[in-house]
């Protein structure tokens, strides 16, 4: 598993649910889970510890692309559902392999390809980058033109 797109992942799947949900991204907690969350007087108004998103972080942005690419390639579908399930689903792998239709080991080895692909794409995005910045030149009032537009006058 690649650290920094399981964070990336993990971020994705929180702006989700908050557009999906609402408020914080999880369904409402019973009596019992604020009991434990706040303690006493847990009944009495709301608690609002987590701070809901309001712009779509980076993140979301990534693993959305990255998602709608492993749709078009016809041999990622499962690690894009293995994707959904792993980061929307609650639960261990061991019961959202059964829905996906794989043993365990399938499951964590679609989420390796899944990890591998994001990787993949985001790399693809920052030479796209890459190139776009080596194409513009910047001016002296800090704005940017694509290069050879600038020209320069002679004096006679």
């Amino acid at each position: 598993m690649i650290a920094w797109v399981d964070n990336q992942c993990r971020a994705w799947s929180a702006h989700y649910r908050w557009m999906m949900l609402g408020d914080d991204g999880w369904p409402e907690r019973s009596v019992l889970g604020r009991l434990i969350d706040e303690g006493p007087g847990a009944g009495h108004g709301t608690f609002g510890s987590r701070v809901p998103i309001k712009d779509p972080p980076e993140a979301y942005r990534l693993i959305t692309l990255a998602l709608r690419h492993m749709a078009d390639t016809h041999e990622m579908e499962k690690a894009r559902d293995a994707v959904h399930w792993h980061y929307l689903a609650r639960g261990k792998a061991s019961g959202k392999a059964p829905a996906l239709g794989v043993s365990v080991k399938q499951y964590w080895n679609l989420i390796h390809s899944a990890h591998a692909f994001i990787a993949g794409i985001d790399a693809q995005i920052g030479e796209k980058l890459d190139r776009q910045l080596a194409a513009t030149t910047v001016t002296a009032n800090g704005s940017s033109v694509p290069r050879g537009a600038l020209c320069t006058l002679k004096s006679a």
